[in-house]
């Protein structure tokens, strides 16, 4: 049975292409929706197609993992029935959402952005720059107590990997302060745009220094934490909100972004073990380019797993595991927290640590199986509603313009968005998106403050005109 994930995967295949030729785009090619699609077309239409035909017991044993069910299980035409049924539900919540937001007149408030274009240019410029240095600072300051903790930059550095693989390579109190550390990445956004916006050359200079530090702490901080797809993003975020700017595709940009991509993810897990395993890059690149189809091979199976998961999900929740009933949501909150300073012991495993479980190996939990994990098919429908709901939020609160500020954390949340199609897990989201929520909060509190300010002038000004 199997087989007939074929044809369920290219009828998805068909609904996104029909979905993204049919609906209207105000302005700009690459929107939350079409990154969206994109991700959703690559791991539950071309990775089922690719897995089907080569047949995941074909993989070796380095992916035992892909061979816990076999290819030819009716869990994988399941599993495209389910994806297909998410997909729906994402649109659908994206575009009620949309027929909310025209309704009640909210696209005003995702119109009415923070912009610098609006009046008082210097003052809400200085108020973006300190901003992000209040974070960069923070960030930074967690960052260096965190490195200290475990001892030093340079194990930081040398044992980067080791840190990702196992969670206790250094116990230390203060681990929670690599979930603040990355401030200083949102930071960068700051600066970047700032050093674009800015029409004081003192602004400009400020700005780009501060955007050079924060850039170098920000890859010592993806480094460290070993994220090649996070690595990945932060490169391409700068040149992907030029290119969203101009409103056009830049050949040099997608040239160099595919390169990269295939670089870091056919060379990045090398790149991380360097300093531990020095000797597995070579061997890798050698590889690579021995055998160039078995490298494009590699690298589908390194995004099979949400689709994998999903199978197996199908196959074990509710009969081996319970369903989670969205416990997950309100248990990343308390994972977020500093778990060794407040002696939290004993807490509940998360999704992901179910999962990761079953195929024993660290294996994460894609939004689709979060869904059937919380409540079989109907979780599935909702987690993918809700998901397309906010989806809609962001895009409304960070609309299409022409103002830097506004587009580099609107290219931040689409990739965000986009990614957590791939970790669908309420922890991970929260971890990984932590500092951009801080930063998106600190700047709509600003946004506010300033239209009630306004609107207070205009009604005194009305006022006195009145009379």
């Amino acid at each position: 049975m199997g087989i007939y994930a074929i044809p369920v995967s290219l009828l998805l295949f068909g609904v996104i292409l029909v979905v993204e030729l049919q609906r209207k785009k105000s302005r700009s090619y690459v929107d939350f929706l079409f990154v969206v699609n994109a991700m959703f077309a690559l791991l539950f239409c071309i990775i089922p197609l690719f897995l089907v035909i080569s047949s995941a017991e074909e993989s070796g044993d380095t992916w035992l993992w892909m061979s816990k069910n076999r290819m030819d299980d009716t869990v994988f035409f399941l599993a495209s029935l389910v994806s297909l049924a998410g997909y729906v539900a994402v649109v659908f919540g994206y575009y009620f959402n949309d027929l909310v937001l025209r309704r009640t007149a909210g696209s005003d408030a995702g119109r009415a952005y923070f912009g610098l274009s609006e009046g008082g240019r210097v003052k809400r410029q200085t108020q973006m720059l300190v901003l992000g240095l209040t974070l960069g600072i923070i960030g930074a300051s967690a960052l260096f107590f965190y490195a200290h903790a475990i001892g030093g930059v340079r194990v930081m550095i040398l044992f980067a990997a080791a840190f990702r693989d196992s969670e206790s390579y250094v116990v230390t109190k203060y681990a929670f302060l690599k979930n603040v550390a990355p401030c200083v990445i949102v930071s960068s956004y700051f600066f970047f745009a700032l050093a674009q916006t800015s029409y004081s050359s003192n602004y400009r200079i400020v700005s780009k220094l501060f955007f050079f530090i924060t850039f170098l702490l920000s890859l010592l901080i993806l480094f460290h934490q070993s994220g090649r797809l996070y690595l990945f993003a932060y490169f391409i975020i700068f040149p992907l909100a030029m290119m969203v700017k101009a409103n056009r595709f830049n050949i040099r940009y997608i040239i160099a972004g595919g390169l990269l991509f295939f670089v870091i993810i056919l060379l990045g897990k090398e790149g991380f073990h360097y300093f531990i395993d020095p000797d597995s890059m070579e061997t890798k690149i050698s590889g690579v380019f021995a055998d160039p189809l078995a490298a494009i091979a590699l690298i589908l199976r390194e995004f099979s797993f949400p689709f994998i998961t999903l199978a197996n999900t199908i196959k074990t929740v509710p009969v081996e595991i319970e369903y989670r009933w969205f416990v997950d949501v309100p248990l990343s909150v308390v994972y977020l927290l500093p778990q060794r300073l407040l002696n939290l012991e004993d807490l509940p495993l998360t999704v992901s640590m179910l999962n990761s479980g079953q195929f024993n190996a660290p294996i994460p939990v894609d939004l689709v199986s979060f869904g059937y994990f919380s409540m079989g098919l109907p979780g599935v429908i909702l987690t993918c509603f809700i998901y397309g709901v906010l989806m809609r939020v962001f895009d409304a609160l960070f609309p299409e313009n022409s103002d830097p500020m506004a587009i580099i954390f609107r290219v931040a949340w689409i990739l965000f968005f986009a990614f957590n199609v791939m970790y669908g897990n309420p922890h991970h989201a929260l971890v990984d998106g932590f500092a951009l929520i801080v930063a998106t909060t600190l700047i709509l509190i600003f946004k506010m403050q300033h239209r009630r300010k306004r609107e207070s002038y205009d009604t005194c000004t009305a006022y006195n005109y009145g009379s």
